[in-house]
Formats: C-alpha cells, sequence, structure tokens
C-alpha cells in the first residue's frame, strides 16, 4: 500500500546493532566472576575427551596402557616412564642428530597442548610452586621441537610436561602419588584391584591379563580446585575409562578421599 511506513530494520542496521552488543559483551563478560574460569573448565574437558581417545587408540595397538610407574617389569620410584606423554611422542637416541636425541612423533595426538590444563599455575618447566621437581630431570635434554635450532623452556614445558600426571597433593596410599598412574594396587584382593589400568606385566611388556572395569580412573586434573566446587568443598575433573568426566570432590585429609578410588 502506498505512502505506509516500513518499521523493519535494514540489514545495515541489523549489522551495526549485532556489532554493538558483541563489543559490550567482551567488556562486560571479563568482569563476572567465574565467567573466564568456566570457559577455561570446557576447555580442559575437551583435552580430557581427546587423551581419552588417544588412551583408546594406543590400547588397541598395544593391548595396554603408557607406561609410567614401571620400568620393564620393575616399580620405580620416582616414575621413569613417559606414560600420557607417550601418546604425543618420546625420544630416540640418534648420534646425528644435534643433541643425541630424536623426537618421534607417535601420532596418538597432533599437539602438546592437549596435555596442559589452562589453569594449570605451574610457574615453569620442571618444577610446581613450591619449587618441587615434577618430572625426571634428563627429560629436558631432548630435541628442540619448535625449529628455531635450540632447546628452550617452551619446547620442554609443550612436550615434556603433563598436567595430567603430576604429584598430587594429598596422598593417601602409594596408588595415589600421581594423577595418572597404571598400576594402583598390586594386592589381588582388594575389592578395587579390576579398577586400574595395569596390575600385572605379562612376560616384560605392556599387555594387560584382563580388561580393566569401565569405572577406573584415567587421570585427574586437579588444577581447578581453587574455582570448581562439588557442594563446598574444591572438586576435580575426573577421567574415566568408559570416556565419562565427572566433577568429583577433591582428595585431602579432611575428607580422607583416595583420587583412583572415586567412582562415577
Amino acid at each position: 500500500m502506498e505512502g505506509k511506513e516500513k518499521n523493519a530494520l535494514t540489514l545495515v542496521e541489523l549489522l551495526v546493532i549485532l556489532g554493538l552488543i558483541a563489543i559490550v559483551t567482551a567488556i562486560i563478560l571479563p568482569t563476572i566472576p567465574g565467567v573466564g574460569t568456566k570457559g577455561l573448565g570446557m576447555q580442559c574437558q575437551l583435552n580430557l575427551q581427546v587423551i581419552y581417545q588417544a588412551v583408546k587408540l594406543y590400547h588397541l595397538d598395544y593391548q595396554g596402557y603408557p607406561p609410567f610407574d614401571f620400568q620393564g617389569c620393575l616399580p620405580s620410584n620416582p616414575p621413569v616412564g613417559r606414560g600420557l606423554l607417550s601418546l604425543y611422542s618420546f625420544p630416540q637416541p640418534d648420534t646425528t642428530a644435534p643433541l643425541g636425541y630424536r623426537r618421534i612423533r607417535t601420532g596418538y595426538l597432533n599437539s602438546p597442548s592437549y596435555l596442559h590444563c589452562p589453569l594449570d599455575r605451574t610457574q615453569k618447566f620442571g618444577a610446581d610452586e613450591d619449587g618441587d621437581n615434577l618430572i625426571d630431570e634428563e627429560l629436558s635434554n631432548l630435541l628442540d621441537d619448535d625449529g628455531d635450532g635450540k632447546v628452550d623452556e617452551m619446547d620442554l614445558k609443550r612436550a615434556e610436561y603433563c598436567s595430567y600426571q603430576v604429584p598430587e597433593d594429598f596422598v593417601g596410599e602409594d596408588g595415589d602419588k600421581f594423577t595418572y598412574l597404571r598400576t594402583r594396587t598390586g594386592n589381588p584382593n582388594d575389592p578395587d584391584s579390576m579398577r586400574q589400568l595395569s596390575r600385572i606385566c605379562v612376560e616384560r611388556s605392556d599387555k594387560i591379563p584382563y580388561f580393566a572395569d569401565d569405572t577406573t580412573v584415567i587421570t585427574w586434573c586437579k588444577h581447578h580446585r581453587r574455582t570448581l566446587k562439588r557442594g563446598k568443598e574444591p572438586a576435580d575433573l575426573v577421567l574415566f575409562l568408559d570416556g565419562h568426566i565427572k566433577i568429583m570432590e577433591a582428595p585431602s585429609a579432611k575428607n580422607n578421599i583416595v583420587g583412583w578410588r572415586r567412582k562415577p
């Protein structure tokens, strides 16, 4: 009908309004408590899901799980295996390489970034906030990983450190010293003996003689305890062998929880 005014917005006006909303949102959201850490928590959950898929593929190839707590068939303390780090790469001696090692990519993870929780507050490679060593010092003598011709802190942190296999703050039992271990208990009468990634070394290989229960804990992330709560208590993101990730109360002297014995 001629002369009738149109009340609809033009495409240009709509784009301008959407742009203004985006700008205001970007300014306001960071000031809202918990919004930023929630996003980082989602990134950590994504990391754990990717690690779960990598662990399953590793198991299909080797009928076992990445060794961390054993040297061959013998238990070691501190751990000497690479554990979850082997999902990305492992060092192979090579006298022709600049530092005597060549990094072999295993292909289960396409980036070491999946091994790092964005809330991990580790100050530098090899040490936690208290200065305690997290991994074997010999792992620092490896090849350059970013192609700049030298091994620097960024190389080491990316390829030789994993947020998901670090010492636990509260140790209830020997099997709880690290967030990732294959062997948690050697007692066959332990009611949780089937809830571990590996219990027996068979003919000096990584093969396991049984299928671990789906409620087995693969690892957990302890780096959310300042912001993530279960009720009023600090909580962890716990990854189980069936792929589920649960928010569960963190181990402490107060609750006497043993990390790997938590069940979904």
